[in-house]
C-alpha cells in the first residue's frame, strides 16, 4: 500500500474517533491496535512485519503512532501488534470494487483464531477498538 493511501485510511479513522469525542473519552490515552497482514496468492508482500511495526508504532520515524500523538496533542498514544503475513488462497481482484469488506473478512479468516479481542478492547465493548489491515494488493 502506498504511504498516501495508508494516510487516507488513517485520517478517516482518526476523524471518526474525534467525532466520538463529545460522547466518549475512550480514545484518550494509550490505545492498543492490531495490524493484520494479508498476502494474496498472486501478489507477494514487499515489506517485512518488522518494517510494518516501525511504520505503525515506531518512534523517531514519522510513524502512525507519531502522527496520532502530534495531532491529538499527546492525548492519544497508539501502540500494538503487527501480525505475521498470512497467505490467502485467493488472488487479488484487480479492478474490483473499493469495498473493504472482502479484504477485512479475508484478514479475519486468516488471523482471527489467534487474536484475543480483549487485548485490543479498551472500552469493554467486546470489539477490537483499533484494527488495521494491510494487504499485498493495490486499491
Amino acid at each position: 500500500m502506498k504511504p498516501f493511501a495508508l494516510l487516507a485510511v488513517v485520517v478517516a479513522l482518526f476523524s471518526s474517533q474525534l467525532a466520538l469525542a463529545g460522547t466518549s473519552k475512550h480514545w484518550l490515552g494509550n490505545q492498543r491496535a492490531v495490524v493484520l497482514l494479508v498476502e494474496w496468492k498472486d501478489k507477494a508482500a514487499r515489506k517485512s512485519p518488522q518494517e510494518m511495526t516501525e511504520t505503525f508504532f515506531g518512534k523517531g520515524n514519522k510513524s502512525l503512532r507519531e502522527f496520532f500523538a502530534e495531532n491529538a496533542q499527546g492525548a492519544f498514544d497508539l501502540t500494538g501488534d503487527v501480525r505475521e503475513w498470512r497467505r490467502s488462497d485467493r488472488n487479488w481482484q484487480v479492478g474490483s470494487t473499493c469495498s473493504l469488506d472482502p479484504i477485512v473478512r479475508e484478514a479475519w479468516k486468516l488471523h482471527g483464531r489467534g487474536i484475543n479481542v480483549a487485548d485490543y478492547d479498551a472500552d469493554g465493548t467486546g470489539k477490537i477498538d483499533n484494527l488495521f489491515v494491510v494487504h499485498s494488493g493495490r486499491i
